[in-house]
């Protein structure tokens, strides 16, 4: 997604897990190719024809570069606190 990813926390069971924040890939094609070039970069159409063909191989959303662990069907794993003050999230 855009630089600087925002990540969301929630308490879990007295330890804090930080999730990325994640975008269905149906929501992302209902964006104006002018939006998918903002945060993408590159031509619109192309953008457009590559999110179809990740939603066609079942694939269902895209999230975070620095993501570890990320799955494109699941989401985000969730990643403990000191994971992400690490760096190793």
């Amino acid at each position: 997604m855009r630089k600087g990813d925002l990540t969301h926390i929630t308490l879990n069971q007295s330890k804090m897990t930080t999730y990325h924040l994640e975008t269905k890939i149906e929501t992302l094609l209902c964006w104006t190719d002018s939006e998918l070039q903002e945060v993408f970069g590159g031509f619109g159409p192309d953008i457009r024809l590559e999110l179809r063909i990740r939603l066609a191989a079942g694939e269902k959303k895209i999230g975070s570069i620095d993501c570890q662990g990320f799955d494109p069907v699941t989401g985000c794993p969730g990643h403990e606190a000191k994971e992400v003050l690490d760096g190793t999230a």
